[in-house]
């Protein structure tokens, strides 16, 4: 008899104390929760790319840690905003006790590129940006191929394109107007307002082509040709040199 009472007693006093210690590590996680709760995103640099699904990210990893800061997982929160289409970098950091702060780095549009009689807004790597509905501050130069192109995950992948893309940065889209490559990677040219037409003999387009065709250009619009050359070539080898055709 006095066995059972013991061990009824024990199983009470089991059962409190079990309650006790889930009240006590209730109440230090809540107090924890308290302390780093995140009370204010820092978020930059989302121009185009903040939508409804980079939204949700963010909610579903702050709520799937009850808000708490500290037990925010960066990496798993920078790989899932990376993976939005018009997302290039995610800068992710705590700055305890209560403030998230998100640096995006954004794909920037740099040209349209026609595949199969689309145009689509493409970055300097080649991204296809699907997504890039708002309408942007300057006119991007078109690119016209004439040959099929390969795509790797919404990615254009031939060297020649990715090579061209590379050399439009934010100056220098403003001058170019359009791009022509044929079969054979020769690359056609014209730059905006200005009459001549540029070829580069299987070189991808460079930046260096490009303020080289602008000088041609400026001088063909200050002298007193009568007739400029429709064609100019630009070839490039160790010893650059540019003729007229």
């Amino acid at each position: 008899m006095l066995n059972k009472k013991l061990s009824a007693l024990l199983i009470i006093f089991l059962a409190l104390f079990s309650v006790l210690v889930h009240q006590s590590m209730y109440d230090i996680l809540n107090i924890f929760t308290k302390n780093f709760s995140i009370k204010e995103i820092n978020l930059s640099g989302a121009l185009y790319s903040k939508n409804a699904d980079f939204n949700q990210i963010i909610t579903s990893s702050t709520n799937a840690t009850r808000g708490n800061l500290s037990l925010l997982n960066m990496t798993t929160l920078k790989n899932q905003l990376e993976s939005l289409e018009l997302v290039k970098n995610a800068d992710i950091s705590k700055d305890l006790p209560h403030t998230l702060t998100i640096k995006i780095t954004e794909r920037t549009p740099i040209a349209f590129i026609q595949i199969k009689k689309k145009s689509y807004q493409v970055d300097s790597d080649g991204v296809i940006l699907y997504s890039l509905t708002n309408s942007l501050p300057v006119i991007l130069p078109t690119i016209d191929l004439g040959f099929g192109v390969a795509l790797n995950n919404n990615q254009v992948v031939d060297e020649h394109i990715i090579n061209t893309l590379s050399a439009l940065n934010n100056t220098n889209i403003m001058l170019i107007d359009n791009i022509r490559i044929d079969k054979n990677r020769e690359t056609y040219f014209t730059l905006k307002n200005t009459t001549p037409q540029f070829y580069i003999e299987k070189f991808a387009l460079s930046e260096d082509f490009i303020f080289k065709a602008q000088r041609i250009a400026n001088t063909l619009n200050t002298t007193n040709l009568q007739k400029p050359p429709k064609i100019i070539d630009i070839y490039s080898n160790k010893d650059t040199s540019i003729g007229f055709f």
